[in-house]
């Protein structure tokens, strides 16, 4: 055919099979989007079957003694913390399903509501004493839920597994502490800072991926000058971290935690549970701010002169003329305003001149300005208070906790008769603080409960004292690790520190005329009756009933054949109670019983596999009973798990030279982990002079 008889294409159109469907279309762009899903899942499934990772649940769910139970998850803060400067949950161990007639009381909080620095003296037992006095025939179980270091981000999480799984019939919640500087806050170190709460929501569900924690792991794997920064270092690691009154980041905390707040009261409300939600005192009268700030701009020539005025007034002070201090302090009020020590040290002269609600206002200025932002301020407890205007919630209550504080406080100013420092509670503190909840807890209680009520007379602070065995010797103790926690950084910058110490150095001064064979033998008598008691009442008793098992032993420690079958019971009942697996194995080497006690370590693996600590844990008690050899094995497993923690390879350094034989082989492999340890900490003095004293005994 010739080419002019062929059909012309010019002009011609596409023809129809051409065209792609619209859902073809969408098919291809859903497949593009998912891709990168669907690759991530793959990774996640490959590394959840090889084991990767922890489990991050806060609940776990066991048979113990082929009996169902529900274990904290003494791992479960991995996923908002680094696990160097993760904070232990308590442990608890609880019946599934619950016994029949038992009523669950869950406490959600931070480091004040746990009972730091010793929970088993905390709110949630004096609580469980008051229900026992006024009901003897009900059965409670009091369970500490709080968790050092966190805020409402974290505690909205708890609040849904324990909902979910814990079968509770009221919680109490006593937070607002930590809003600024706890996970996602804006003055954190643990995480970034969140404005908005769905990013730590998403953000606690990566990290408990096995791929999040893999990621994590990576990118702390090498180890640099500095990395001594990534353990807990206590408050002093927020020193960088100050956030003043005007920082446009507080909006943000106080909307996530009032978002947070109405969540756990809607998560509780769904289930027709109660929730009752305390106020938050903090000690004003005996804590100063931790950190003073000029306002934003303020001119070299203004700040001059508010220095003078500042001056001048601090000399009345010191002169006892409160009058005239106050005159000047309110002159240099009116340039700067936003000095947080200012507003305290006016508040000293009010409280001389005994105005006490001046004072009471002006402490409470101080503490709203105060840049290192360890305290609820007034903002935290007006949401609070403003809760029940926010949410439709028939079983939300309030407890005023705070003004507890202040009735039981001389002159209504919380100082040191209430907290130890600055937030955490003395036994007086907790006293009070239970006993504004118990009067909202007894109101709102099932009629199968209040109609068993029994008056017996309230229980007295002394009462409570002697049922859980605060002895003077625990008090001295308590005093003793106080006084260490506040000669360092930032509470040695406070301006009433050296009175501070002082009083905790007399009152720990006591322990040594108190510390002989009767006292202890006293005490121990008690621990035994307490927890025969307990055990009588309710035959095998829960171990949130003995959660002072750690200080029970201490008097037992002469009698390691009348310690075991308690520890072997405590053990059994919280399998990964840390205390309990250390104490056991403390326990068995006093008695050289060596293969059991690697025995109990192997079988706590089953929770702390991957944990640094754990290792460091028990090679501490192996060295410190004398099995170096043994020691050297849990030393050199805490860094393959961290390589970048200095105390483990100076540990380690230790263990391996006092070995019944150091060869010069081990001496070398010495110097290189001290050597180690300064690159990771340059300023540890123990490990430059460890360093030195080998260099000079070093042959060639």
């Amino acid at each position: 055919m010739s080419s002019e008889n062929q059909p012309s294409n010019i002009n011609s159109k596409p023809k129809a099979d051409a065209y792609t469907p619209w859902h073809t279309q969408l098919f291809r762009v859903l497949f593009i989007l998912g891709l990168p899903f669907l690759f991530i899942f793959l990774i996640e499934t490959i590394l959840s079957v090889c084991g990767y990772g922890v489990n991050t649940d806060y609940i776990i769910k066991q048979k113990i003694d082929s009996e169902k139970r529900l274990l904290s998850n003494p791992l479960y803060t991995w996923k908002y913390f680094d696990p160097l400067m993760a904070r232990p949950t308590i442990p608890f161990s609880l019946q599934t399903p619950k016994q029949t007639g038992t009523f669950r009381i869950v406490l959600l909080g931070g480091s004040a509501a746990r009972g730091d620095p010793r929970p088993e003296f905390g709110l949630t037992r004096i609580l469980e004493l008051f229900l026992e006095n006024r009901f003897p025939d009900a059965r409670f179980e009091v369970i500490n839920s709080a968790v050092v270091a966190i805020n409402s981000h974290v505690v909205y999480d708890i609040a849904k597994s324990c909902v979910d799984q814990l079968e509770p019939d009221m919680f109490l919640v006593y937070m607002g502490n930590n809003e600024v500087v706890g996970p996602y806050g804006a003055g954190s170190v643990f995480t970034s800072y969140a404005s908005n709460v769905h990013i730590p929501r998403t953000s606690s569900y990566c990290r408990s991926l096995s791929l999040g924690q893999l990621i994590r792991n990576i990118k702390n794997s090498r180890c640099k000058t500095g990395s001594i920064s990534r353990t807990w270092q206590g408050l002093g690691m927020f020193l960088d971290h100050k956030v003043p009154a005007n920082s446009p980041f507080l909006a943000a905390v106080y909307k996530n935690f009032a978002r947070n707040i109405d969540d756990i009261s809607r998560l509780c409300s769904n289930a027709g549970i109660p929730v009752i939600i305390g106020t938050v005192g903090v000690n004003l009268r005996d804590c100063p701010p931790f950190s003073s700030m000029h306002k934003d701009n303020i001119s070299e020539e203004l700040e001059t002169e508010w220095q003078a005025n500042y001056s001048k007034a601090i000399d009345f002070q010191k002169k006892n003329q409160p009058v005239k201090a106050v005159a000047f302090f309110r002159k240099a009020e009116e340039i700067d305003g936003n000095y947080a020590e200012l507003h305290y040290r006016k508040a000293l002269c009010f409280e001389e001149l005994k105005d006490f609600d001046k004072a009471i206002e002006a402490f409470s200025t101080a503490r709203d300005f105060d840049a290192l932002r360890f305290r609820a301020d007034t903002k935290i407890n007006q949401i609070i208070n403003n809760t029940l205007n926010r949410v439709s919630n028939n079983e939300l209550y309030i407890a005023d906790t705070e003004q507890a504080f202040s009735k039981a406080s001389p002159n209504g100013i919380i100082g040191n008769r209430m907290f130890f420092e600055h937030v955490h509670l003395t036994f007086a503190g907790n006293y009070a603080a239970a006993e504004a909840f118990y009067r909202e807890i007894i109101k709102h209680l099932p009629d199968r409960i209040t109609k068993t009520a029994v008056n017996n007379p309230p229980l007295s602070m002394a009462d409570c004292k002697k049922l859980l065995v605060l002895s003077d010797i625990e008090q001295c103790l308590i005093s003793r690790s106080m006084l260490n926690r506040i000669d360092r950084v930032p509470f040695i910058n406070q301006m009433n520190i050296d009175e501070q110490k002082q009083l905790y150095l007399e009152h720990s001064k006591e322990l040594d005329n108190l510390v002989n064979e009767e006292n202890i033998a006293a005490i121990s008598r008690q621990y035994e009756d307490q927890l025969q008691r307990s055990l009588k009442k309710w035959g095998k008793a829960d171990f949130h009933n003995l959660k002072n098992y750690g200080s029970f032993l201490m008097f037992f420690r002469f009698d390691n054949k009348k310690a075991e079958p308690y520890l072997r019971d405590a053990l059994s009942q919280a399998p990964q109670s840390e205390q309990a697996i250390l104490l056991f194995i403390e326990n068995q080497l006093r008695q050289k019983k060596v293969s059991e006690a690697i025995a109990t370590y192997e079988k706590g693996l089953e929770f702390y596999n991957k944990s640094p600590f754990y290792e460091f844990h028990v090679g501490t008690g192996f060295l410190k009973r004398k099995y170096a050899s043994e020691a050297v094995r849990f030393f050199q497993n805490t860094i393959k798990l961290e390589p970048c923690l200095d105390s483990a390879h100076l540990m380690l350094v230790t263990a391996m030279l006092n070995q019944t034989y150091v060869s010069q082989l081990t001496r070398e492999k010495a110097i290189s982990h001290i050597k180690t340890a300064l690159s990771i900490n340059p300023k540890n003095q123990k490990a430059r002079m460890l360093l030195d004293k080998l260099e000079k005994n070093r042959t060639y």
